[in-house]
């Protein structure tokens, strides 16, 4: 076992039984333990997961695929002048093909 003595965290970590086989593919029910004990992953073990995730987001019909820069949105429940106060924040409400946004959530509550 190995304790960390970070003041961001200050619990045990298990380093025995890796969440991934020598090839790094993981094995998904060791792999939940580990994350819920707060366990490390290698660098190559996230790679691989990464890449997984990609390959199976990347086959759903309602994914987008964007270029940079994209403005993300968060929930606006309807609220016109925080809309109005993002877009000026964000855009100057300029109409460019630079000026991308992504709204997420309920739009009316």
């Amino acid at each position: 076992l190995q304790t960390s003595t970070s003041s961001a965290y200050a619990g045990v970590r298990s380093s025995r039984s890796p969440p991934c086989d020598e090839d790094y593919v993981p094995d998904l029910k060791r792999l939940r333990k580990h994350l819920l004990k707060q366990g490390k992953l290698s660098t190559k073990a996230v790679l691989r997961l990464l890449k997984e995730f990609k390959s199976i987001i990347g086959k759903e019909p309602n994914v987008l695929t964007m270029s940079a820069p994209v403005h993300i949105i968060g929930d606006i429940h309807g609220q016109f002048f925080d809309l109005v106060n993002l877009l000026e924040e964000t855009s100057g409400f300029k109409v460019s093909p630079l000026n991308k946004f992504i709204f997420l959530g309920d739009y009316v509550d």
